[in-house]
């Protein structure tokens, strides 16, 4: 049941222009099979269509955010969350039924589980794309179960404690790229154990290959990967940036 007054859980939705995407994904998460409170947080961070608009016809939260980066939203709805239970889901994605309910279910199952991710399923764009996630999703599966742990956190679909990430400041809103991912799923696994649960599912929007193989790889390989390692070993980005793609 979603109300605020006593969350359980709080969901947190980055959204920057995501008028097309937003009212799916707060479809999926409105109709969640939960019997618990929880509240639903939308970050609307600097958009400029009718996100808002169409966030103001679900029972949900809106707060803005003024500096424009999913870093600075998701430390925002970090923030302002009100269940120690944090959960975090991207505007263009959906979640699947029981996600809340595998979410609270892995986060009370013992007292050294911190955080939690699973699997996202790519449910539109070229092929290559939602091949290309299909396998290295499996191969994240894998090691988590061969080896029990977890080496990826997907940003727009984990959940963590609000207690453990408040021990070392949340989300880096210095770092940027990656940070949603290996930047935070470091920090966590330094407090206790990141589990990788394969139930934990979600759909997402390929919309970032739309441009064709080629520019994919290069906005991969450069805005994301590149950069990504320069802002750890030097401080700062040295290639263009990861871009917002609406």
């Amino acid at each position: 049941m979603v109300k605020n007054k006593n969350p359980i859980i709080s969901v947190v939705v980055p959204a920057y222009n995501e008028e097309k995407l937003i009212g799916p994904c707060l479809a999926s998460l409105v109709t969640q099979k939960f019997d618990k409170e929880y509240e639903i947080v939308v970050i609307d961070n600097c958009s400029t269509d009718k996100t808002a608009q169409i966030a103001k016809k679900y029972p949900v939260k809106i707060i803005k955010e003024k500096n424009k980066g999913v870093i600075f939203a998701k430390q925002c709805g970090l923030l302002n969350a009100n269940a120690n239970i944090v959960a975090f889901l991207d505007a263009d994605s959906q979640a699947s039924p029981l996600w809340l309910k595998t979410i609270y279910d892995s986060l009370t199952f013992s007292p050294d589980i911190v955080a939690v991710t699973g699997p996202y399923e790519v449910n539109d764009g070229p092929i290559f794309n939602q091949k290309f996630a299909q396998i290295y999703q499996k191969f994240y599966q894998s090691y988590f179960f061969i080896f029990g742990r977890t080496i990826y956190l997907a940003g727009g679909n984990f959940a963590c404690k609000k207690s453990i990430a408040k021990k070392f400041g949340g989300f880096d809103v210095t770092k940027g790229v990656g940070e949603d991912e290996f930047g935070i799923l470091s920090k966590l696994k330094m407090q206790g154990h990141v589990l990788y649960e394969p139930s934990l599912k979600i759909v997402t929007s390929g919309r970032r290959a739309s441009g064709g193989f080629i520019k994919f790889c290069d906005q991969f390989i450069f805005g994301y990967f590149f950069n990504f390692l320069s802002i750890r070993l030097f401080g700062k980005k040295l290639f263009r940036d990861y871009t917002d793609i609406r």
